[in-house]
């Protein structure tokens, strides 16, 4: 995920000027996925919390999470959670995210 350049409130709703109605959702969802650089993998911090994407899912605009840095399954903070991918564009625009790095998350 890359650093937003430069945070916002809220975000832009897309608007397709050759239809003159509103993008499908599916496409909409992967609009605010390419623009963000996100990807599978991905780890960021979130309130100085480290969270790794385990998947995208665009059709139900939900992301599943994972702390990375918890490796036993038995550990209290193991598991996954979901989010919607709406939810964490809005957050990045106002720069309430970050990309992590290795040395972040160590």
């Amino acid at each position: 995920m890359e650093k937003v350049k430069s945070p916002e409130e809220g975000f832009t709703h897309w608007y397709d000027e050759d239809i003159h109605s509103a993008i499908n959702p599916i496409n909409y969802t992967q609009a605010l996925i390419d623009e963000m650089g996100l990807k599978s993998g991905d780890v960021y911090l979130a309130n100085g919390k480290a969270h790794q994407i385990e998947s995208i899912d665009i059709a139900v605009d939900r992301l599943v999470l994972a702390d990375p840095t918890v490796n036993h399954p038995q550990d209290a903070r193991s598991g996954q959670w979901s989010v919607p991918i709406t939810g964490l564009y809005q957050d990045w625009r106002q720069g309430k995210i970050d990309p992590a790095t290795m040395d972040a998350v160590a």
